[in-house]
């Protein structure tokens, strides 16, 4: 893998950058964990790069930062997992601000990346009859210290097209702004299994500190894929039971940065049990607004 780290010399910051600019070639290796990894590394930026991890394992990661690797970018980036055939049992994503090792579901205290953006980029897996990885985008701070510590990582303008489970998720952050991002798995067959309860935007424990957390002008649609037909068991066609457009569990703002769920566009979705369009449950002072649902339809319930 390519693992960028913190040198004993000459280390990257706010006034010593790197820039990479991959003149959209390809990179392509095999590493389960991650075949470009910042650990502990500030400040670098890398643009116009294809990144192909040919990892069949489930939990196969494209990029991964940990260790408190803070203010860097990832911009205008395809991030290919070519050899990912099927969801097993372990969690992957395409990228991952969170734990270093073999799981990215480990637990973290402290931080684990800061004032990352990621933005422009294109994520996909094999092929449409492939699962994805159970996560597009993975963020996962520290339970510790996310309520004092300003995370505000981007993600914005991504498109993220395959997933198993969760497209973004966010866990334990503080003024994260997930922005107009395209989730789907229009292009997915009914050979790309997938998850009995699928959410587009998950977000587990949030703050707003010094700006308001914000997810805005989001498409989530073709769940479980692009003309799918309403399922008249839980798991026949497509094995989907639940739909969660965007879930929030303890998200807090204050009166001056209240959290911002704006204008995003939920369609094309199909369910048998249960869909929840935008479900805020324990927060304070969330405010959703301008958000619409077009064409979803299921064989039981609807939550809007």
């Amino acid at each position: 893998c390519i693992l960028f780290k913190v040198p004993h010399m000459n280390p990257t910051n706010s006034t010593n950058t790197l820039t990479i600019n991959g003149s959209n070639k390809w990179i392509k290796g095999k590493h389960k964990e991650g075949l470009i990894q910042m650990v502990g590394a500030d400040f670098i930026t890398i643009r116009n790069l294809r990144i192909e991890n040919t990892s069949s394992e489930s939990g196969v990661i494209g990029l991964r930062m940990g260790q408190r690797a803070d203010y860097n970018t990832l911009d205008s980036c395809d991030i290919f997992l070519s050899g990912l055939t099927a969801f097993k049992q372990d969690s992957g994503a395409y990228v991952a601000i969170g734990a270093l090792g073999k799981h990215i579901g480990v637990p973290i205290e402290k931080h684990a990346g800061i004032g990352n953006t990621i933005s422009n980029g294109h994520f996909y897996p094999k092929d449409s009859n492939s699962s994805g990885p159970y996560f597009g985008i993975y963020d996962r701070q520290g339970s510790k210290d996310y309520a004092s510590i300003e995370t505000n990582n981007q993600f914005v303008k991504n498109r993220i097209d395959g997933f198993y489970s969760r497209g973004i998720y966010m866990a334990y952050v503080n003024g994260e702004e997930c922005e107009s991002n395209d989730i789907t798995r229009e292009h997915s067959t009914d050979k790309a299994t997938m998850d009995s309860t699928v959410m587009g935007i998950l977000c587990l424990y949030g703050n707003s500190g010094s700006r308001s957390l914000k997810i805005s002008g989001n498409r989530i649609h073709d769940l479980p894929k692009s003309n799918a037909v309403v399922p008249q068991s839980a798991a026949y066609p497509d094995n989907i039971k639940n739909v969660y457009g965007i879930n929030l569990w303890y998200v807090v703002g204050t009166s001056k940065y209240p959290v911002e769920v704006f204008a995003n566009e939920l369609y094309n979705l199909r369910f048998h049990s249960l869909f929840s369009g935008i479900l805020t449950q324990y927060g304070v002072l969330n405010k959703v607004m301008e958000n619409g649902f077009v064409n979803i339809k299921g064989y039981t319930g609807y939550s809007y």
